[in-house]
């Protein structure tokens, strides 16, 4: 592995850590305030990630055994995901085994990538709904990861001293 992979994965280890941290000490009632009636709550952006991590977590492995082919989230983009957070009840769960999940997904990815040969240039077909097919390579979804846990972490901090 090469020492900016290694330097990445690094980092994208962290991630739990960073989410635990930053919600930690949030009391539940606070867990339930947004920016206004347009955005998600802290308890929904938690589980949101959460499910991202996971729905991430599949996309490593199929990439780890099969590079080049696609991933496929047509079942996921069927719906809007203020439709899936509705669904699945985010403003009504617990954080608690969602962080666990968050935790458990980022770990489990971390260790399948650090046990694979090179894994950095390792990709798969993707489609955004209404885009074309891009690549989406390893070492790429690892970066998107980690700025998409630090945007969600600056709306909590926003939400907090609102």
């Amino acid at each position: 592995m090469t020492r900016s992979w290694t330097s990445a994965l690094n980092e994208f280890s962290n991630c739990a850590d960073k989410l635990h941290n930053a919600v930690m000490d949030i009391p539940d009632h606070d867990l339930d305030r947004s920016l206004d009636e347009n955005n998600w709550s802290i308890r929904q952006i938690i589980h949101h990630l959460a499910d991202a991590a996971l729905i991430w977590s599949m996309f490593y492995r199929q990439v780890v055994g099969d590079s080049g082919g696609e991933f496929k989230l047509g079942w996921y983009w069927s719906k809007t995901q203020d439709e899936w957070g509705e669904i699945w009840k985010y403003s009504q769960r617990e954080i608690g085994p969602a962080l666990e999940l968050y935790r458990s997904c980022n770990q489990s990815m971390v260790e399948l990538l650090r046990s694979s040969d090179d894994p950095g240039d390792k990709h798969l077909l993707f489609s955004f709904p209404g885009e074309e097919t891009q690549t989406m390579t390893v070492e790429g979804t690892v970066r998107w990861q980690k700025i998409h846990l630090k945007q969600h972490l600056v709306e909590i901090r926003n939400i907090l001293t609102a």
